[in-house]
């Protein structure tokens, strides 16, 4: 084998390990692996190895590039495959890798199970556990991302273990057993199955006291980790042991092995009856849920020696419980050979069946003469029945715990497994499996196949298409089958016709013959209360990505309390949960049906619209308190007249307690929002939620939001002719954050800040007239031009001190120690800095401190004050800024630029280094470009000349893309310099370069700075 991950993550190449990559490389390649053969998307291995989506997708290429070298190495590098567009895969035999091949052994095994095939199923099982070298798998790979998966494959080797130590006990393979299970039993401290098998062997070789010792270990584990007793079989079991009751320890050992047959376990009934086989077709195209198989089979395979659980399998309408069931059920039915009863308890007439009816039904399939009449009767006929069989009930769509409550056998021997759309936690000794998911695209692919296949149909050349109809399905088992029957049916018709029919129709599109997704969705609707259905439809309107209890309240509109109704929707599967967030969202077939379900039951346009504006102005009330919660006041920003709405108590606590993370939630809604409302014509709501976000934009880099939302709240208020809205809406599109990143399209020229400029003071507005002012004259300086812009900075200060906006001041202040800095003056500079820093300090916050203090230490370094310089820089690492962001690469370039400065090379290398790391994911070109300034002065103080100009040609691209004139003029001087003493000719004509960008930008002569 080459890889193996049953253990420490290993690649091996003619017997030898290689040396392995660590960081993202190596989280990457344990994602790759764990998931061999499977396409992998961009995001999903983004989240994988950074924890976030919102990582740079060029950092991805760097590390995959990694892998191919480590690949190439071994002459492998074909098995890292790329799908352009959509991601990667590691794509290899089943031979080579020891996950595969347990998989595969664990398969073999359950089938051998299933065919009864004893020694085939251990020698499975042996093999299987010997591929493990270790007890987690990854062991060296830190991440908790796909923790999920590794605690699943520890739980499947776990079961192996307890099935293969069943089997040997079986055997009386005493000696096996006690060398697997001593480990094994330390390894698993809380496991009942675990221990009750040590026990056992322990006793067969004699250790009473060592089987003692190891009850009383399981015991104390289980109450410092649960809180619960050891169960009453072991407990038995124990006293059995030390009082030396040789036969009650065989009894329980038969009743583990099952060799004394059913009677003996329980009890032998004088009078046979029929065995009901009631169990519906397995369905034959069933794909994944292995590990839920796996897991449903285990705990039913378990009855009579343990008390069964009631097992519960969850999920919204059509995602494939009733399916899942089914097999669960057929691979258990060996287990309870006096019968499968099964019973449908809702969906088929679209109504809940009364207990009472049902309960007759299964007193029938024993062919009881007489059903009693009263529900009570029935009860008590239906446990005496069950009381001394082994039967499996299969209770499919259960609607609440009270319809299933009196169906539970009393006998412990007995199984039930329920399906329904909510979880029962009403229900004594329930299991709930984890809630079914939508199918992964790969696994969709292979359920849609596999249903046209069985109709003979090949559809290897519409490979496209197959993908756009499985996308469109969304991984609901329901509307796959829908989708591939539709397919078979229309028969010859392309695939790509199906496509575009459910691109246009969705859930409407999803129906053939009695299966009907939006039935399917719509008889969960029916079942809800009141305010959840209005909630559900309301939802329905608003094209958001998530809702929270602030959504659910403008929604309702005092009509019903929103945190029941989202709980009840939730309980219901109608919507997801998103529990890390307290956020609720919509599976996309679930949307379009509530979406096209809610334009059928509003009366009216003007109604729909209404609830969509409660909605969206909800949300920019709750925007505009994240911002003034962030700064203390609504501080550089500018709203429209929308009046504000009254949030619920808890979703204004959200906001205040962490204005930043409750932005970082509801982002994409924002962006949603002004998309629709832009749509439907509802400008000021528009253009002010778009603004009222710009400064988180601004502090999370969120760039292509700021950019998007912004482009649309100005087309709408320049069609809307709002010349307010326009003009600071074209501020904030100006904005050096922005501008940084470098979105040239859709930047506003300087001609439209000053029209920015006019329209604001038409109005009146001098808080929108102060901004437009500093952000034009951030443009002109960006432009290569000082005095001008400091004459307005100057006139935007006074505009900030009358709208009294004290971070508009400081911004002000900052800008003008900024522009003398540029013209030369760093003690005039500083004065204006530290006026701003004492302003910065009243305020409280720290990006403000964090931010001036940079430019006293730019001013310091401008002076020849070195250690004042480092100071400053080294306050904004240690108070202001966290450990990745682009305020860290600010202080690390700072700092560099000092050490350099003063000759410390190790500290400057250093400093350097981590510099560029973080310019190299942080969309700021002015960082990255002021970093690269630094590295080729160190580079020069070397007399590394020519990595020297290669730092200074791509400072001076990173300056044009973002339009910073005055520091690329600055860079084409420092290279104009770097070339003087080795090719004058070319220092002379990088000197003309500088003379023609002044002269493009009529830069006045005056502020020309590097004219020489």
């Amino acid at each position: 084998m080459i890889y193996k991950l049953l253990g420490e993550l290993d690649v091996r190449h003619e017997g030898r390990g290689l040396d392995l990559p660590t960081g993202y490389a190596l989280t990457l390649l344990g994602a790759l692996l764990l998931n061999a053969n499977r396409q992998m998307s961009h995001a999903d291995l983004l989240k994988a190895a950074w924890g976030s989506t919102a990582v740079g997708i060029t950092q991805l290429h760097k590390q995959i590039a990694t892998l191919r070298t480590l690949l190439n190495r071994i002459d492998r590098r074909d098995d890292l495959v790329t799908h352009r567009g959509f991601g990667y895969e590691m794509r290899m035999p089943e031979s080579e890798s020891d996950l595969l091949v347990f998989e595969r052994l664990i398969k073999e095994a359950d089938a051998a199970q299933t065919d009864r095939r004893a020694e085939d199923e251990l020698k499975s099982l042996r093999e299987a556990l010997g591929l493990w070298r270790g007890t987690r798998p990854l062991a060296n790979v830190s991440t908790t991302t796909f923790q999920e998966r590794i605690n699943a494959l520890q739980q499947r080797r776990k079961r192996a273990l307890i099935r293969a130590a069943e089997l040997d006990l079986g055997r009386r393979d005493y000696a096996r057993m006690l060398d697997v299970l001593s480990s094994a039993a330390s390894e698993f401290r809380t496991d009942s199955r675990m221990h009750e098998l040590l026990m056992i062997t322990l006793h067969r070789h004699g250790q009473a006291t060592e089987a003692y010792e190891a009850y009383e270990r399981h015991a104390k584990a289980l109450a410092e980790q649960t809180g619960a007793e050891p169960a009453a079989e072991l407990r038995d079991l124990n006293y059995a042991i030390a009082r030396g009751d040789d036969e009650w320890v065989a009894a329980a050992e038969t009743r583990i092995t099952g060799w004394f047959g059913t009677a003996a376990v329980v009890g032998a009934r004088p009078d046979p009856a029929p065995v009901p086989r009631q169990l519906p077709p397995d369905l034959p195209d069933l794909v994944g849920r292995e590990d839920l198989i796996a897991e449903a089979t285990w705990l039913l395979g378990r009855a009579p020696q343990r008390a069964a659980p009631v097992l519960v399998i969850s999920g919204p309408g059509g995602i494939g419980k009733t399916a899942l069931a089914r097999r669960i059920a057929h691979l258990s039915s060996d287990h309870y050979p006096d019968g499968q009863l099964y019973a449908q308890l809702g969906a088929a007439a679209d109504r809940k069946i009364d207990t009472a009816e049902v309960l007759a039904q299964l007193l029938r399939a024993f062919h009881v003469p007489v059903v009693p009449d009263t529900r009570e009767e029935r009860i008590a006929a239906y446990r005496t029945m069950l009381s001394d069989r082994r039967v499996l009930v299969v209770l499919d769509d259960a609607a609440n715990e009270a319809q299933i409550r009196d169906l539970v056998p009393a006998n412990p021997a007995c199984g039930v497994l329920v399906t329904s759309r909510r979880r029962l936690p009403g229900i004594s000794g329930v299991h709930h499996v984890p809630p079914l998911a939508p199918l992964r695209q790969d696994t969709a692919r292979e359920l849609f196949l596999k249903t046209v296949a069985r109709a003979g149909i090949d559809l290897t050349r519409e490979t496209k298409a197959v993908e756009a109809v499985v996308a469109l399905c969304g991984g609901l088992p329901l509307a796959l089958r829908i989708a591939a029957s539709l397919r078979v049916h229309e028969h010859p018709r392309p695939t790509a016709e199906l496509a575009r029919r459910l691109a246009a129709q969705g859930t409407a599109a999803l129906r053939y013959g009695d299966l009907n997704v939006a039935r399917t969705i719509g008889a969960g609707l029916d079942r809800l209360g009141t305010a959840a259905q209005r909630l559900f439809l309301g939802l329905g309107l608003v094209p958001l990505p998530r809702a929270g209890l602030w959504t659910a309240a403008a929604v309702l509109d005092d009509e019903g309390d929103p945190g029941t109704a989202l709980s009840e929707l939730a309980a219901s599967t109608m919507i997801d949960v998103v529990e890390a967030d307290v956020r609720y969202q919509f599976h996309e077939l679930t949307r379009d049906y509530a979406h096209r379900r809610a334009l059928t039951e509003y009366p009216g346009a003007a109604e729909q619209v209404a609830t969509c504006t409660r909605v969206y102005r909800a949300l920019l009330s709750l925007t505009r308190r994240a911002h003034a919660t962030l700064y203390g006041g609504d501080f550089e920003v500018v709203h429209s007249t929308e009046p504000p709405w009254t949030a619920p108590a808890d979703a204004e606590a959200e906001v205040d307690d962490d204005p930043l993370a409750w932005f970082d939630k509801e982002r994409l809604n924002i962006r949603a929002a002004v998309d629709h409302c832009a749509a439907l014509g509802l400008t000021e709501l528009c253009w002010d939620l778009a603004v009222s976000a710009h400064e988180f934009y601004t502090i999370g880099a969120h760039f292509d939001d700021w950019h998007a939302t912004h482009t649309t709240a100005l087309h709408v208020c320049r069609q809307a002719g709002d010349s307010r809205g326009e003009g600071i809406v074209l501020a904030c599109l100006g904005q050096p954050a922005l501008v940084a990143s470098r979105r040239a399209s859709g930047t506003p020229t300087v001609a439209e800040l000053h029209h920015s400029v006019t329209l604001l003071a038409a109005a009146g507005d001098r808080h929108g007239q102060a901004i437009a002012l500093r952000t034009l004259a951030n443009a002109l300086r960006r432009g290569g031009q000082l005095t001008r812009p400091l004459a307005l900075f100057d006139e935007a200060l006074g505009h900030y001190e009358a709208s009294g906006d004290a971070i508009g001041r400081w911004q002000a202040l900052r800008f003008i120690g900024q522009t003398r800095l540029d013209m030369g003056q760093p003690a005039k500079a500083l004065e204006v800095l530290n006026e701003a820093k004492s302003l910065a300090c009243e305020l409280g916050t720290p990006r403000p401190l964090a931010q001036t203090e940079y430019w006293i230490g730019q001013s310091l370094v401008a002076a020849g004050d070195l250690d004042g310089a480092r100071t400053a820089f080294l306050a904004i690492l240690r108070e202001y800024c966290d450990a990745s962001g682009i305020g860290r690469g600010y202080a690390l370039q700072g700092l560099a630029q000092t050490a350099v400065r003063a000759g410390s090379a190790e500290e400057a290398r250093r400093y350097l280094d981590e510099a560029m790391a973080v310019a190299a994911t942080c969309a700021d070109a002015l960082l990255d470009g002021r970093t690269r300034m630094s590295a080729a002065e160190f580079l020069g103080s070397r007399g590394q000349r020519e990595q020297q100009m290669t730092e200074l040609r791509n400072a001076i691209t990173r300056f044009a893309e973002c339009g910073a004139v005055h520091l690329q003029a600055a860079a084409l001087h420092a290279l104009g310099n770097a070339l003087t003493p080795y090719d004058p000719g070319a220092a002379k004509r990088i000197r003309s370069r500088i003379a023609e960008l002044y002269a493009a930008l009529d830069v006045p002569f005056e502020d020309q700075i590097f004219r020489s």
